[in-house]
């Protein structure tokens, strides 16, 4: 809305409505921009720049808690970022930091897509089991998956797990 404490507001526009969605129907950077006219004829323009973010992966595990040896399912839900067809890897990994009890750090690729192409629009679901090792220390982890395009990172996200003994 506009707000003028001298003459009084004349007209005031933007793209939409006041209280409509804004314009998120693709991802980058948008502008958003008002025109307020008062009453005495002066004009003022302000604009806001927003960003529309996608990310290609939504992840899940079931069960989020189990024992060394034990198999957790990973499910991803996947979507396209890009209005025109996208050639695409995701990689899927196993994540711990470093542990004072002797347990060290450790990244474990779990299993890495063939590269795929994404028409725009796109969405499914896919999933697969993973056997976390025996041998893996108690405590919390994660479950990150990279997304490539190009050989480039351009989104990641994770889920945590926990490894009881």
């Amino acid at each position: 809305s506009c707000v003028d404490h001298g003459s009084g507001p004349g007209a005031c526009a933007g793209p939409v409505i006041s209280g409509a969605a804004i314009d998120t129907s693709s991802v980058g950077t948008k502008t958003f921009a008002i025109r307020a006219t008062d009453v005495a004829g002066n004009t003022s323009t302000t604009s806001v720049a927003y960003r529309v973010d996608c990310d290609y992966v939504s992840l899940g595990l079931s069960p989020s808690a189990v024992m060394g040896g034990s198999y957790v399912k990973v499910s991803a839900a996947l979507r396209s970022c890009s209005t025109s067809a996208q050639a695409i890897v995701l990689q899927f990994t196993f994540v711990a930091p470093p542990r004072p009890n002797g347990c060290g750090a450790m990244k474990t690729t779990m299993f890495t897509t063939p590269p795929m192409t994404l028409p725009a629009g796109f969405s499914r679901s896919l999933a697969f089991t993973y056997r976390v090792p025996s041998s893996t220390c108690a405590g919390d982890y994660s479950v990150a998956v990279s997304t490539f395009v190009n050989g480039s990172v351009v989104d990641s996200t994770s889920a945590a797990l926990t490894i009881m003994r």
